[in-house]
């Protein structure tokens, strides 16, 4: 049976609010934000947006605080079932952008009415594996729902578009609004490239444009391509083409 230990719904706090437990709980968190928040997920920090919903598996690690602002969420502290710990494995301690995909505010509500009244546990058991499914199958569709590949394709878009910013992980799954770790795990399906390789890409392409259709110098190109260091852009450019920049220009001209 699925035991609600306690709950809050539509908890706020001000912008100085943050949680350490080192340690955990001996039950599982469930966690849906409605502002933005910041986590510590395996040593790094990740920026979430409202909408999101996290689960915290029993005696994990969580860390977070508000970001930009108060912090408002509705939260759990549940008991489950072996076989249900087992089959939500793939949702723990990773954060999951809900959007409006799945109405979990209206659940929330619908499962503090319940709790709050005696003779209810299995009405809370049942909303609760409800509003769960619904998650998984969002976890789960291709791409990690429609709203996610449509902003991975439009974030491609803008790196080939601007090969010169400083494209790190944490700035493009801020974009995304998942972890590092699981927005390039959604890169790579997405486009069958890693993310890094792709830009790698994008400047190189973007360079022999700059090669053949300007006069620059390969210095100069070098950093319209988002390279600190020519030599650095040079040995790249090679790696990728079989040809040094000057022997590419040399080459197509």
């Amino acid at each position: 049976m699925i035991i609600i230990r306690r709950m809050g719904c539509g908890a706020e706090h001000d912008g100085n609010f943050e949680v350490n437990r080192p340690d955990g709980y001996d039950c599982c968190l469930l966690l849906f934000l409605k502002t933005k928040a910041k986590f510590i997920l395996d040593g790094r920090e990740v920026i979430t947006e409202p909408d999101t919903f996290i689960a915290f598996n029993k005696y994990s690690p969580h860390k977070y605080s508000a970001y930009e602002g108060k912090y408002i969420n509705h939260w759990l502290h549940i008991e489950f079932p072996d076989e249900i710990y087992s089959s939500m494995s793939a949702l723990f301690d990773r954060p999951v952008h809900i959007g409006s995909s799945v109405k979990i505010d209206e659940y929330i509500h619908l499962i503090s009415d319940a709790f709050c009244r005696t003779g209810t546990e299995k009405i809370c058991a049942c909303l609760i594996t409800a509003m769960l499914e619904e998650i998984m199958d969002v976890l789960n569709q291709p791409h990690m729902q429609s709203t996610h590949f449509s902003n991975l394709v439009a974030l491609r878009k803008d790196i080939y578009a601007h090969p010169e910013q400083d494209w790190t992980i944490r700035k493009m799954a801020g974009i995304i609004h998942v972890s590092e770790p699981y927005f390039q795990e959604l890169y790579k399906k997405a486009f069958e490239i890693s993310c890094g390789t792709d830009i790698i890409y994008s400047r190189i392409e973007s360079a022999k444009i700059l090669l053949t259709g300007t006069l620059l110098t390969a210095s100069e190109i070098a950093i319209k391509c988002g390279y600190n260091s020519s030599v650095h852009f040079s040995r790249q450019f090679k790696q990728i083409t079989g040809y040094s920049p000057v022997e590419y220009r040399r080459k197509m001209l």
